[in-house]
């Protein structure tokens, strides 16, 4: 069967109208009359009855429509699909991490994703643990990776990395030559930290609780870059995870000391929603437990998987 001829009359059915037909159509009203009399003529059948200014059904037209509703309602059906499957419509994945990993860590990670998923655009936002995790628990963010000190627990997580924690000086430092520390001497130093609540104040402290010392904190801010300019005086020292530090190192003006007694790390996790979970956040997901060498970033991987442990 002609399904041109079948399409026409399919829709002069539908409408009971072959003008209302041509206009779906995008034809001339005469074409879908042609197009009908070319199916009753193959098949020596009417297809319509005239009842003054209407078209009517024959008996022989209500069965040819009940097939050719189906036929063209799973045309439709496929077309739908298809759309669907390629769709064009944007599609948003929202992530939220510390300034530290907006900068350094996430970047590569970010551009894999968008190489798979080049329709997905990538909001990041920066901030502390405990506000985007406020922001994720009220479905602003969709992913969220952070050290929180106190992770929800109504809120999935995977673990992501574990930072270590180092004692940081500046060249100007009477350390600046050593390689590790003494949690004791610390005891002695003027320090600058993060603000209460962050996840290294808050590892910190728990460190110096558990030797039984005090910490004589001059300064606290959020602002990683205020920290390290407050080091440059050399009578102060700090602490911090090694991307955070790691262009200053690089320089030769910041140097980052392990603690003798133990290593101090942070677990870093990627919290989410798992009932309000997105595709594209999914996809993200897929890509940090992707196969791996077992390499960083910096050691010339693509990304860190989950887990990987960083530090010198």
């Amino acid at each position: 069967m002609n399904l041109k001829r079948l399409e026409a009359f399919y829709w002069a059915a539908k409408l009971r109208s072959c003008s209302k037909a041509a206009e779906r159509l995008l034809v001339t009203q005469p074409a879908v009359t042609m197009q009908i009399r070319e199916l009753e003529r193959t098949y020596k059948i009417r297809l319509f009855r005239r009842i003054g200014n209407q078209i009517e059904l024959t008996e022989a037209g209500r069965t040819l429509y009940s097939y050719a509703q189906r036929i063209f309602g799973l045309a439709e059906e496929a077309e739908e699909r298809l759309l669907e499957l390629g769709r064009i419509r944007e599609e948003v994945l929202r992530l939220g991490t510390t300034r530290t990993y907006a900068r350094c860590v996430l970047p590569p990670l970010i551009s894999v994703f968008q190489q798979e998923n080049p329709r997905v655009k990538v909001i990041l936002k920066e901030g502390g643990s405990l506000q985007l995790l406020e922001d994720l628990m009220a479905s602003r963010q969709d992913l969220v990776i952070a050290a929180p000190p106190r992770p929800p627990r109504n809120v999935q997580s995977l673990p992501f990395r574990e930072e270590e924690i180092f004692v940081v000086v500046s060249r100007n430092h009477p350390w600046f030559e050593r390689e590790e520390v003494s949690i004791k001497e610390l005891r002695d130093q003027i320090l600058v930290v993060r603000e209460k609540g962050s996840a290294t104040r808050s590892a910190v402290s728990k460190l110096f609780r558990k030797y039984g010392l005090k910490a004589t904190v001059s300064l606290e801010g959020e602002d990683a870059e205020f920290i390290k300019e407050m080091l440059k005086g050399g009578d102060k020292v700090s602490f911090f995870v090694l991307p955070s530090i790691e262009k200053e190192v690089t320089q030769g003006w910041l140097k980052p000391l392990r603690l003798k007694e133990e290593r101090l790390f942070l677990e870093v996790k990627v919290f989410f929603l798992a009932e309000d979970l997105s595709p594209p956040a999914r996809g993200f997901l897929q890509i940090l437990s992707a196969p791996h060498d077992g390499t960083s970033i910096k050691e010339g991987g693509l990304m860190p998987p989950l887990f990987l442990r960083s530090g010198l």
